[in-house]
């Protein structure tokens, strides 16, 4: 069962807006579980520098590309379109 539907999403500099690249490009989140936990260290490089030493853990989401076919506004009382509850 899927946890979170992801859209893509402008990126807010200081200064300015970086634009949607692909506007195609969606992510269903799922849940995880191990039957082993993780712990380490790791370097990383992106769009705030290269770090050492970033500590990690056992992962507990998998986010997967997807497509969206469709969707359904849901209201804050969690009925759909026609006030029909969702499920």
């Amino acid at each position: 069962m899927p946890l979170a539907f992801c859209n893509p999403a402008e990126k807010l500099h200081t200064d300015f807006i970086a634009a949607i690249s692909n506007k195609e490009a969606h992510l269903t989140c799922y849940s995880m579980t191990t039957a082993n936990e993780f712990v380490g260290r790791t370097e990383i490089s992106d769009q705030f520098g290269a770090r050492q030493g970033l500590l990690v853990g056992t992962p507990r989401v998998l986010c997967v590309p997807t497509r969206k076919l469709g969707f359904e506004v849901i209201s804050p009382d969690g009925t759909v379109g026609g006030g029909q509850r969702a499920q």
